[in-house]
């Protein structure tokens, strides 16, 4: 009988706690409200090591197998960004990396095997969040990785 009791008023006690922690934590974070856009795709390089190696780039967006628009142009190292507000629901994100060629002046797509792996990703748009993708890819081991937050005041 005393263990029944010293188990459930530990399980109280932790109950508690935590919700009281969870309504009073200082600094706690706050989501931004989206307003102009609800999905932010941001992506750079790491690992270049040689800044004669960081070429000037961008990214075409497309979300649902549509061409959404392109990130901001800048070094690979740099962050590109673009911004668009999406519909409540489940979205295909793909990017087609593209680089300044120096020889012609222009802008040309990366060839398959040197665009970022993978290069798509399944995400969803949940109501009254900003949702941030971030690519960064690795300069050295060619591989790619997405990652998923939601935006902060």
């Amino acid at each position: 009988m005393r263990m029944v009791f010293s188990v459930f008023f530990f399980a109280a006690l932790v109950l508690s706690h935590g919700c009281s922690l969870r309504q009073l934590a200082p600094g706690a974070k706050s989501y931004k409200e989206p307003t102009a856009y609800n999905v932010k795709f941001k992506a750079y390089t790491v690992n270049i090591s040689n800044p004669e190696f960081d070429r000037r780039c961008y990214y075409k967006v497309y979300i649902n197998k549509i061409q959404a628009g392109r990130t901001s142009t800048g070094l690979e190292s740099q962050v590109a960004a673009f911004t668009a507000k999406l519909s409540i629901n489940r979205h295909l994100i793909k990017v087609e990396k593209w680089v300044l060629k120096h020889r012609s002046g222009s802008y040309e797509r990366l060839n398959n095997a040197d665009q970022p792996k993978p290069d798509f990703l399944y995400f969803d748009v949940p109501e009254n969040r900003i949702v941030v993708i971030t690519l960064v890819s690795d300069a050295v081991s060619g591989r790619s990785m997405f990652g998923l937050d939601f935006e902060y005041d």
